[in-house]
């Protein structure tokens, strides 16, 4: 079943974000390595001078400051996936950003850009390159040269979400990410035998739940009501 792993953990029951989950946020920022540095590759045949190309970069773990300002920005964790991250036995040593977009010619690490090719012409040559399956082939590459060990996490903020596009998203998915959450972030995580599986430490954006036929989260004052 497509998704079938991110749609379970986007289903799941969400609570308020605690004072105890901020903790848990920091002890999990602590323990990560933040080297500087990037890795990347340039991807298909290039086209007027420019290439597409995913990267990984140093990221962190980012949370609203405090439990007020979390539910005013309908941030809700999901139980136990917190957890799950700060349990000292499999802490991620790594936590990465992953990206991917235009850059000039051969310079994988340069300035990105993710305007989408608009002409007629340049939407025939993107279709051709299939770079969704592409970018998936190069993933697991770019996570080795950049040191990445079992329990180790990727994220990204998948551009267009908040305004209802979910192709980016979608294409993160494909490779084991779990569904972007409300503060459009994604997440998954290294497993032992090198491939990716989705997590989901805080509740999923319910646009997107939505338009992929999911079950959606009662509203938070249903949630919070007595029964």
């Amino acid at each position: 079943m497509r998704f079938s792993k991110a749609q379970m953990l986007a289903e799941l029951p969400t609570e308020a974000l605690t004072d105890r989950d901020l903790d848990l946020v920091d002890t999990i920022v602590r323990r990560l390595r933040m080297e500087d540095g990037k890795v990347g590759a340039t991807i298909g045949d290039p086209h007027m001078g420019k290439q597409m190309a995913l990267r990984l970069s140093p990221a962190q773990l980012t949370v609203p400051a405090t439990a007020e300002q979390a539910s005013r920005h309908g941030v809700r964790a999901v139980p136990g996936q917190l957890d799950a991250l700060a349990d000292p036995v499999d802490a991620p040593s790594h936590m990465l950003g992953v990206d991917f977009g235009w850059v000039n010619e051969g310079d994988p690490l340069g300035e990105m850009s993710y305007q989408e090719a608009r002409t007629p012409e340049g939407q025939r040559w993107v279709a051709k390159q299939r770079y969704a399956a592409q970018l998936q082939a190069a993933l697991p590459e770019l996570m080795a040269q950049a040191g990445m060990r079992s329990g180790d996490v990727l994220y990204n903020n998948p551009i267009g979400t908040l305004n209802g596009d979910y192709r980016r998203a979608k294409t993160y998915m494909r490779s084991g990410f779990g569904a972007p959450t409300a503060d459009n972030e994604q997440f998954a995580r290294l497993a032992g035998n090198g491939l990716l599986v989705p997590i989901q430490p805080f509740g999923a954006d319910q646009g997107m739940v939505r338009s992929l036929g999911w079950q959606t989260q009662a509203p938070v004052s249903a949630v919070n009501s007595p029964a």
